[in-house]
């Protein structure tokens, strides 16, 4: 996918002549919008993933802090710490809920990836 953006936005455009019709000019056009709708998915799609990938390890760092917090409550002599946990699972049950949106968006830049090169491959109509 990302080597097919890459050699449609080094391709020249077709030169026109005043005799011409509008055919050069509408594939210089659908090359244009391609060219941009596929730059534009693949930057989503990398923000997509570097997002995913940060929850994923906020995610982790919270799964150890419970465990430390479990580890001290059981200690002697400590304040409650139940609200402190409560909030941590609130906080993962939301991070959960982002990252189901994520991969939603996700999921939908990958068909309008797969809609931009197919339209690509496609012939020309005239």
């Amino acid at each position: 996918y990302q080597r097919r953006v890459r050699d449609r936005s080094t391709r020249d455009p077709p030169m026109s002549d005043d005799s011409a019709s509008t055919a050069p000019a509408d594939g210089v056009l659908s090359d244009a919008l391609f060219t941009t709708l596929a730059e534009t998915v693949l930057e989503f799609e990398q923000r997509t993933q570097s997002v995913q990938e940060s929850q994923i390890l906020l995610v982790n760092q919270l799964d150890v802090l419970q465990r430390e917090i479990d580890a001290l409550s059981d200690l002697s002599n400590l304040p409650s710490l139940e609200k402190y946990v409560r909030q941590l699972s609130d906080t993962r049950l939301r991070l959960d809920k982002v990252n189901g949106t994520l991969a939603r968006v996700g999921d939908r830049l990958q068909r309008v990836a797969t809609t931009i090169n197919s339209a690509a491959a496609a012939p020309p109509s005239l």
